[in-house]
């Protein structure tokens, strides 16, 4: 058990505090030459002024005087050199007080508050009380771990404050002192990137750290990204409850955030902090895509990538190709939305058309067995719907940990679901939020397959704003407890009053009713659900083949899937998608 419950804590804040002797060395050294320099000035003043007597030509006294300047000024800047070395030492006295401290933090402390609390609580049975007080030492050694940092941060102010407030000697040379790599600004900036990453972290954590980054220069942001290189390819958190949910930085927040930098400050998180750029909400799609394809690339240039990883990179890197049709013409442009590259299995977005610039976005909803190892399929299975519809823009959603195929038992669960659901939510109302900043509106549709339907729904219990349709076929089915009817989801209702929420399960479809009957779930085609259903196997008003499976594009050469083009499921779809839903014969 001693294995399985322990003590994290974050001590990244802290873990680059210089050593102090290096600092007091440099000073000292500073403040040996400057004497020097200052000796040897007086002493070539009073050479010089052994010219009295041997001049007595015109301007005698001026001449005399010509090295009264220097003299002063290298006085001066041993002046300046030793009030330099003061405060040098007392950062050395902060650097080693506070190394010192992170080493009883990391070393001592932390190891005997667990061993501590497992001699509390040794037996299986009280399990519960040492998770319990495992998380309550980590809140309070956290706070611990951040004041360290914070002192560090408080104590390279000070210094700066210091090197600030000496006058320039001459006009030719500023008094400088660099004691290593951690400027002030980009120690801020660690700190804050390491809060905003902690498992414990809120919105104003986000909020601190997009706020530093404002504050930064281009050089800066540079030397953040060479000093830590996490960002590059780790981007900010996604909410993981709903009082997260609540509290993230809206898309307006990314919007405001990013129209406020500098240009060459926007160049320069491209660049550098790619990952953060491109997985901010608000930000335009245009910029998100070159900054995650430039995560892309840093990605994959990593010689140590295990096969697994860098096949899914290459699969996401494949899928940006626009898609090549039979006659000739091109798809539309495909945007890399979000990635995020620092997880074994990555995740990603791709958008087929740029959703800035369309009047209606569909987000499709992963199923079971999809993941970013098969994202050029996943990605044609967006364009199928998409089709080069210029006012419309498909968003191929793998941001969530799908479940295992079956033999696995992990569809039948609610895991994956309520993880994923948070992250979706906080998707689809970033995409509203932004599109309103931007002073347009857009209709937003939701359309998921198979388990993607049960994670969709609980995303649309969460969300703060409503989505325009919402489509499900195959659907593994929805969880009574979080959704008994149509109108418990947050989608907007028709001219009838009734949420337009759209649902197909073919007759010939054998896994959809396995994985809702086994995971215990509602059938969204029942009557008392409320929704609209359709047919898939080729009854009804609306032309097209019979879905014979439970894909959605089906292998076999003479089959059909959902939303394979020529089945009676897309033509219905792709009649909903569009607002042209009146014509459609549904049986509930």
């Amino acid at each position: 058990m001693s294995g399985l419950f322990t003590i994290d804590v974050d001590l990244s804040g802290s873990q680059d505090i210089p050593e102090p002797q290096p600092i007091r060395d440099t000073a000292q050294a500073v403040t040996t030459a400057t004497a020097d320099f200052r000796d040897q000035v007086n002493d070539l003043r009073q050479h010089w002024q052994g010219m009295d007597g041997v001049y007595e030509g015109p301007m005698k006294a001026d001449l005399l005087a010509a090295l009264n300047g220097p003299h002063d000024d290298a006085g001066s800047t041993d002046d300046n050199a030793t009030t330099l070395r003061d405060a040098a030492d007392i950062l050395a006295d902060e650097a080693e007080r506070l190394r010192e401290e992170h080493r009883i933090l990391r070393d001592v402390t932390i190891p005997e508050e667990e061993q501590r609390i497992r001699e509390w609580f040794p037996g299986p049975e009280q399990m519960g009380e040492l998770i319990g007080a495992m998380h309550g030492s980590q809140i309070r050694l956290q706070r611990e771990a951040d004041r360290i940092a914070e002192d560090w941060t408080d104590a390279q102010d000070a210094f700066s404050t210091t090197a600030a407030a000496i006058d320039r000697v001459s006009r030719w040379t500023a008094p400088h002192f660099d004691y290593g790599s951690n400027a002030t600004a980009v120690g801020e900036a660690t700190q804050l990137y390491n809060a905003m990453q902690s498992p414990f972290a809120d919105g104003d954590d986000l909020r601190a750290f997009y706020e530093h980054l404002a504050t930064m220069s281009a050089g800066e942001i540079q030397a953040f990204s060479n000093t830590y290189p996490d960002p590059r390819l780790t981007p900010p958190p996604l909410p993981q409850s709903e009082d997260q949910l609540a509290d993230w930085p809206t898309g307006e927040d990314g919007h405001s955030w990013w129209n406020g930098l500098d240009e060459d400050v926007q160049e320069a998180l491209i660049a550098y902090l790619p990952a953060v750029v491109g997985n901010t909400e608000g930000v335009p799609v245009a910029d998100r895509d070159t900054a995650n394809r430039n995560a892309l690339d840093i990605a994959l240039s990593d010689p140590s990538l295990s096969d697994e990883r860098r096949q899914a990179l290459q699969q996401i890197s494949d899928s940006l190709a626009p898609a090549d049709y039979a006659n000739g013409a091109s798809g539309a442009e495909r945007y890399l939305l979000s990635l995020d590259p620092s997880r074994e299995e990555p995740l990603a977005s791709v958008a087929i058309g740029n959703p800035d610039e369309v009047t209606h976005t569909t987000f499709m909803a992963s199923g079971m067995g999809s993941g970013t190892h098969n994202m050029v399929e996943e990605v044609d299975k967006g364009e199928e719907l998409h089709h080069r519809r210029e006012d419309h823009a498909t968003v191929v959603w793998i941001g969530y940990d799908s479940p295992d195929m079956p033999p696995s038992p992990e569809v039948l669960g609610m895991e994956h679901a309520q993880k994923g659901s948070y992250a979706f939510a906080y998707a689809l109302d970033s995409h509203q939020e932004t599109g309103r900043a931007q002073g347009r509106d857009t209709v937003v549709n939701v359309i998921a397959h198979s388990y993607g339907s049960t994670m969709a729904t609980e995303a649309l219990t969460k969300t703060e704003h409503d989505v325009d349709r919402f489509i499900m076929y195959g659907s593994a089915g929805i969880d009574g407890n979080t959704a008994s009817h149509a109108s418990d989801l947050n989608v907007a209702t028709d001219g009838h009053g009734r949420p337009q929420v759209y649902v197909t399960l073919a007759d010939d479809d054998p896994w959809a009713d396995t994985g809702r009957f086994l995971g215990r779930r509602e059938r969204p085609t029942d009557e008392d659900f409320g929704a609209y259903v359709f047919s898939s196997d080729g009854d009804g008003t609306v032309p097209g083949e019979p879905t014979g499976s439970h894909d959605q594009i089906d292998k076999a050469p003479d089959g059909w899937g959902y939303i394979e083009r020529g089945s009676q499921s897309h033509n219905t779809i792709i009649r909903i998608l569009t607002g042209n839903a009146g014509g459609i014969d549904f049986t509930d």
